[in-house]
């Protein structure tokens, strides 16, 4: 996020050691959304794995996620979770 100049867009980040399940579970991204104090409904998750994007969306978030591996595309396009290949504000619309 810093790399692509996105850090300054951040309201809050939980790390997965902060709570009690693993991705693909909802988890982290529950404990995101109750840190925002707000729904989930407009807050987007940056994900590079296909089992961050599957918490994300599970959790009620748009996803978008960054193609690592071609075998995922299929399956993060299938989650309907919007795919990049890169993290530019621009790319993603920010």
């Amino acid at each position: 996020m810093r790399i692509a100049g996105l850090i300054d867009r951040v309201a809050v980040s939980v790390a997965g050691d902060e709570v009690a399940a693993e991705k693909p579970d909802p988890a982290v991204y529950l404990a995101a959304i109750e840190a925002l104090d707000r729904s989930a409904s407009g807050v987007v998750a940056i994900e590079d794995s296909v089992a961050g994007a599957t918490s994300a969306v599970r959790a009620g978030l748009d996803v978008i996620a960054i193609e690592r591996h071609p075998a995922d595309l299929a399956l993060l396009t299938a989650a309907g979770v919007r795919v990049v290949d890169r993290l530019e504000p621009a790319l993603i619309g920010l």
